[in-house]
Order: structure tokens, then sequence, then C-alpha cells
């Protein structure tokens, strides 16, 4: 085998003592199944580095069907045709499959993404996690946390190699995968992420990056091209294509309030005058959740900010959420953040004294969650009912206005809105209505800031039209 430098660099980290875990996060199609067979085929090898006699390691795949036709399928045809093939009994079963190396009495077996298989582990030396971004989710994240807990057993030899790309599961924070590989190497976990950066996604030299296992054949690369063309005039096409070429996972369009191209849009227009006065939407946080305004004026210009609790501390926030460190930070060092220093939910004076003091609306909105807290701090806000119907309105009006109309988004609320974007999600009734939804139950979403966007951008499209004046000849 002759492997690229990203790979050998993940196995030094392995064979170096100074780790327990290491993760290798690619885009597909560059040799992670190969590379977690030659682990396998090392650690029944005797007289290797990984080799530990009379052990038993383990191949985790989302199923043992799916580690049959590849990673397992990989294995076995090195074992089948290396010189030593006879030293070897192979085991192959809908239920099952094992390699075992006769005279050492040591096994590699594969087993489903589960916390049944890996429960109790006891002188396992080593476990390949392969492509655990398709694991079942709950299954996944309990087996993550059996393989964890016993990782810090004393005197235990387990070493954990977990090798895959982001997609197709594995797409927010709050997934044990996501949050484990954009920690980064910490502790006695090494991490190696390969990701393309966003906005050089159709560059040749950013493809070449990212894929250069792919690169080397001239079949390849002309895949790799002839797909990054069809991506920029289509929009499902572009979100797979971030997320298989470039590790960037991307959602379903119909479940995100907008896509990339159209925030791209919109982030790049200018931003015009504030001339007269905005439509301003409130979204009240609750529990640990955030607290925002966007002021949304008839020209198309938005401007927002946003109201943190102060306990836990924004370090925490981040940590919890699992956001690049110092990403809440800088929020708050420009100024689209504010922290309630000392409380665990922002007040409605907080954000009262915070919208009088950037602008003088000409309406306000909000949902009715708190509504009545809003009123008593003397706001005068139109209280929205946000059901299906009236969701779907207001949805369709910002996802309107930023493909066709002229919303845009002065430079300092970019950053604010955009962490909001990533994690807003839309459901759909099946019946062609839609609405935000909060993902999970513990307000770990920042999509307070797209929630009251959309509530502007909504009470703006209902405005009143101009009246037309046709002057006659007479």
């Amino acid at each position: 085998m002759r492997w690229r430098p990203f790979q050998r660099k993940a196995v030094r980290a392995l064979e170096s003592g100074r780790y327990d875990v290491v993760v290798l996060s690619t885009p597909r199609a560059q040799g992670k199944s190969t590379l977690a067979a030659e682990l396998c085929r090392r650690a029944l090898t005797p007289g290797d580095t990984l080799h530990v006699a009379g052990s038993e390691s383990l191949l985790v795949a989302s199923t043992i069907a799916a580690s049959r036709k590849t990673c397992f399928k990989l294995l076995r045809r090195a074992i089948e045709g290396g010189d030593s093939a006879g030293d070897y009994s192979i085991s192959e079963s809908v239920n099952g499959c094992h390699v075992r190396h006769k005279a050492s009495n040591t096994r590699v077996s594969v087993v489903a993404g589960s916390a049944k298989a890996t429960l109790g582990l006891v002188g396992c030396p080593l476990v390949v996690m392969d492509e655990p971004g398709s694991y079942e989710l709950e299954a996944g994240a309990a087996l993550w946390d059996s393989i964890d807990t016993a990782l810090g057993k004393p005197e235990s030899p387990l070493r954990a190699f977990i090798i895959g790309h982001l997609a197709p599961r594995a797409t927010l924070a709050g997934h044990w995968y996501f949050d484990l590989v954009h920690a980064g190497t910490t502790g006695r976990t090494h991490v190696q992420l390969i990701q393309g950066r966003r906005e050089r996604w159709d560059q040749a030299s950013e493809i070449r990056r990212c894929s250069p296992l792919s690169w080397d054949f001239p079949a390849s690369r002309r895949k790799l091209f002839e797909q990054r063309d069809r991506a920029r005039s289509d929009t499902a096409r572009l979100s797979a294509f971030l997320a298989y070429r470039l590790n960037l996972p991307e959602r379903d369009a119909a479940s995100v309030l907008l896509t990339v191209p159209e925030w791209l849009k919109v982030r790049g227009r200018p931003v015009s005058d504030p001339e007269g006065r905005p439509v301003v939407g409130i979204d009240m946080g609750e529990s640990r959740a955030w607290s925002a305004a966007v002021a949304v004026w008839p020209s198309g210009r938005t401007e927002a900010a946003a109201i943190a609790p102060g306990i836990p501390s924004l370090s925490e926030q981040e940590r919890r959420d699992g956001v690049p460190r110092n990403t809440y930070q800088r929020l708050a060092d420009g100024g689209a953040l504010r922290v309630a220093e000392g409380l665990h939910v922002p007040t409605a004076g907080m954000m009262a004294d915070l919208v009088r003091s950037r602008w003088k609306p000409r309406a306000m909105v909000a949902d009715r969650r708190r509504i009545q807290e809003l009123w008593d701090a003397k706001l005068p806000v139109e209280a929205r009912v946000t059901r299906w119907f009236e969701g779907s309105a207001d949805i369709r009006a910002l996802r309107k206005a930023a493909r066709d109309g002229a919303l845009s988004v002065v430079p300092e609320a970019c950053d604010l809105l955009e962490a909001s974007l990533s994690v807003a999600t839309v459901k759909d009734d099946g019946e062609g209505n839609m609405r935000l939804v909060k993902r999970g139950t513990n307000n770990q979403s920042r999509d307070d800031v797209a929630a009251a966007w959309t509530l502007a951008v909504g009470a703006v499209s209902r405005l009143p039209r101009a009246r037309r004046v046709y002057h006659g000849v007479v």
C-alpha cells in the first residue's frame, strides 16, 4: 500500500502511545475503509506493533451486512491474497463475521453499531469504528459511551481508531461524532479533520485539497468536476457535493430555513440606508435559550441583536452547544450579543432596553410565548400566532425576499444570523405547511435569531402597499 501523508499521520498517532482515541474524518472516497481494513490486518499479524496475541479486536460498522460489502470484504481479500493465508480461518455469515489467526488465537470480529456488542470490554486492544456517521443515532451514542467508559479502565490496553466522514447523519452539533471531531485534538484524543471551506467550495484547488486520492485518477477527477458543475445550478446536488466531497454536511433543502446559495445571495447584496422605520421581530427565549430581536426595513435592510444568559458562561454554552471555541465570545465582543450577567433567563426588560436603544420601530411582532412580559415592559408588541398556516406564510416570505427581493444584512449582524441559520430547522406537516421547530429539548440550538428574522420579514410582507396614483389627461 502507498499511503498518503494524512493517512500515515493518523496511523503514527495510533502507534505513538500518546493517544487512546484517534479520529480521522475526510470526504468520501479517500481510502477510509481500506485504511480500517489494514489496521485490522495488522492486529492479526504476529510481530506487528498492533498485534496482541490471544486478544479479540473489533471492527464496528453500521450493520454487519454493510461491513461485508466494504471493510470486511477488503480485510478478507488482504488475508486470502497473502502468502500466509493458511494461517487464518475466516467466518462470514449474515449474523457475524470474524478472522482468526490460528497459532496465536487472535481474532478480529465485526459487530454492528450497537452498545450491546461493546459493553464490558476487557482485554480488547483495538476498536476500529468505520463510518460512524451512518450508525443509528441512539445506538451510536450508546456505543461510543460504552467505548469511552472502557478507555478509562485501569491498565486497559484499549485504543480506538474512528474513521469516517461527517455525513449523512452526523450533521449537527449534539451528535457525539460531530462533537468529537469539532472538539479537535485534546488530552489523549487525536483528531484529523479534512474539510473544505464553504466560500471556496467550487475551486479546483480546494477540491484537490479535500480529495487527494480521487485527484490522482483522471476518471475520478473528471467525475468530481461533473458533480461540481451540476451543483452550481442545483441546490440538492450542492448539498450532496458539500457533504460527500468536502465533508461539509448539509441538511436537505426543505428542512433548512435558507439554503447556502440563498444566504450567500443575501449576504452579498449591498445594504441600503436605514430610511424610514423598521419592523422588529422578537423571539423571547426560555430556559437556556437566547432572546433575539431583528429589525427589517421595507427596503430589505436587516439588523440583529441577541441576549444570552449569563449563567452558564459563554464558554460553557459554547461547549454545551458543540460550537468552535470563542464563537459566542466573538459575537459578544462585536456588540451583536449581550449577556444577561447573573441570570439564567434574559428578562423582557432587557429586551425592551435593547430594542429602544437601537431602533424606533413602526411595528413589533413576537410569538405568544412570554408576550405578557413584553407588554408589562411597555413594548407594544403584536402577538403573532405561529401555527402551521402562519408559520408557512412567514417562512415563504423570508425565502422569497432572500431569493428575489432586496433582503440584505449589515456586516455586524452577519455572523450572528449565519450561526442561527445553520441550526434553524423547518418541519413540514405533509400537506405543504411548515414551521420552525426546536431541535432537541435542551435549547442547544441558537435558532432564536432566525425565528425573530422570520417574524420580522413576514410582518414586512404584510405591510400595506403604497397606493398608486394615476394621472389622467383631461
